[in-house]
């Protein structure tokens, strides 16, 4: 395993001396670029991902350069090429997308040979872990756009998710090799009501990320199969300069048609040449020319061969007029792609005037919800503390009711006690005059007695014992008494 540096970041890839896609890596610093930017060009940020077949990571890391995408599940069968997937997708993954998951996994029925169209892989051994492309849906989706290259697996993966192909609102983009089975491939597409158009681009862009003016594998072509329902594709003038070729697909006999004017690999001395001048070269080689006896005298010429000059002469005919029809053909799509394109340009600006409004509306609307919110906290409060205000007052009245019961209450009963004293004043004033009448008879006895001859004669006796006892108090109220008799 080694490290390079290439448009997605710095990846691991495979033996660079037998793996082509690693050759191809290390040499123009990409892997089918134009690819991810056919893709990215019909696709709105913030599109879930799919990449079943991911190999190294180069198709969905190429996507996040490209797009602000939500979230990328890279799906790699090989246990070999798994390790080198995870450490591209961690170390490579910009911040921009939301998610990215691996996972080393076949999706659908494993193929004796899953590795071996896929860019001249050699055969791999497969996962373990089987999923279907519902149980793939179901534990990472859902997905907008599904890719599927699996080197002729792609029929089997569909048909084992027919009622998700038949309602499918993302779109498929799917490996189209040339073999009878993808023609298959194709027709149970079409049956299943989705709108179908080819796309074929060069594995080796001129101006690659390298920036490598010679190609090894000069008009190698990949191509891909675009399904959805009602989203046709568009591409770009960029993708046109790089000989991109984009074709809407109705039947089997139209892909077949397609696949055959698309060029997998010319000799080496054909780059760099025009259309004009390649017709002319394919025209002297099917004619046996070489350019070392071309105007040579005294070169010996081959005898003319007048059936092989025939069939030569009508194949150079129809490869002239096909590619004068084609080119008629790519002007006139060229001149709608760019109307479309015009179209489409000035729908985004509509639409990002439209988004700038609704952003506006939105903006105020926060800012009046903000308010709302605000105002609903502020009354929120007033009704605390109204409910506060009322309980304490209610608190407040019942008190004040409690306290005016109390000095009902007590009011009552000072009257009851002002009726009782009363009542004990007059009791004590009829006492008191009784009292003081009966003082008076008592002082009047006591004064009469004082007066009495027989007191007045036992006085000194008592003088005398009251002496005797030392009682001093008993002496002075005799005393007392006598200065009253005198």
């Amino acid at each position: 395993m080694q490290e390079i540096i290439t448009r997605y970041g710095r990846l691991q890839v495979m033996d660079l001396e037998n793996d082509l896609v690693s050759r191809f890596l290390k040499k123009y610093g990409e892997w089918s670029f134009c690819e991810a930017q056919f893709i990215a060009e019909n696709l709105t940020d913030g599109a879930r991902i799919a990449d079943v077949g991911a190999a190294m990571g180069t198709f969905g890391l190429g996507l996040t350069l490209l797009r602000q995408l939500h979230s990328l599940c890279c799906v790699e069968a090989s246990p070999a090429l798994y390790p080198l997937l995870r450490h591209n997708v961690q170390v490579n993954k910009p911040l921009s997308v939301g998610d990215a998951t691996t996972v080393n996994a076949t999706v659908g029925p494993a193929t004796a040979d899953s590795r071996a169209a896929d860019g001249g892989r050699q055969t791999m051994p497969t996962s373990t872990l089987h999923l279907t492309l519902e149980a793939l849906r179901r534990g990472y989706g859902p997905f907008d756009l599904i890719k599927i290259s699996t080197g002729g697996s792609e029929l089997a993966i569909l048909q084992e998710d027919q009622a998700f192909l038949r309602n499918c609102p993302g779109v498929f983009w799917l490996d189209c090799q040339e073999t009878p089975a993808t023609l298959d491939l194709l027709q149970v597409l079409l049956d299943n009501g989705l709108d179908v158009h080819y796309f074929a681009f060069p594995a080796a862009a001129r101006n690659n990320f390298n920036r490598v003016g010679d190609t090894d594998f000069h008009l190698g072509y990949k191509a891909g199969l675009w399904a959805a329902r009602g989203r046709p594709p568009l591409m770009n003038s960029q993708l046109r300069a790089k000989g991109c070729v984009l074709k809407r697909i109705g039947s089997q006999e139209e892909l077949r048609h397609a696949l055959w004017l698309t060029p997998r690999q010319a000799p080496a001395e054909l780059a760099g040449h025009s259309h004009e001048e390649m017709v002319a070269l394919a025209g002297r080689t099917l004619r046996d020319e070489t350019f070392d006896d071309y105007l040579v005298a005294g070169a010996a010429k081959r005898p003319p061969d007048n059936a092989a000059s025939t069939t030569a002469h009508d194949q150079i005919q129809a490869l002239t007029e096909q590619l004068a029809a084609e080119t008629e053909k790519s002007a006139k799509l060229a001149a709608l792609l760019d109307a479309a394109g015009s179209e489409r340009r000035a729908s985004q600006i509509v639409l990002a005037d439209e988004r700038a409004r609704a952003n506006a509306l939105t903006y105020r609307l926060e800012a009046a919800l903000s308010e709302r919110r605000a105002s609903q906290i502020v009354l929120a409060d007033e009704r605390t503390r109204a409910q506060a205000l009322a309980a304490d007052l209610e608190t407040i009245w019942f008190q004040k009711r409690a306290a005016e019961q109390a000095l009902a209450e007590e009011k009552q009963r000072a009257s009851n006690d002002l009726s009782i004293l009363n009542e004990i004043n007059a009791i004590l004033v009829s006492q008191n005059q009784d009292l003081t009448r009966q003082a008076q008879a008592l002082i009047e006895q006591v004064n009469g007695m004082y007066r009495s001859r027989s007191w007045r004669l036992t006085l000194p006796l008592r003088i005398l014992g009251r002496l005797a006892r030392g009682d001093i108090r008993g002496l002075k109220r005799l005393y007392a008494a006598r200065s009253k008799s005198a």
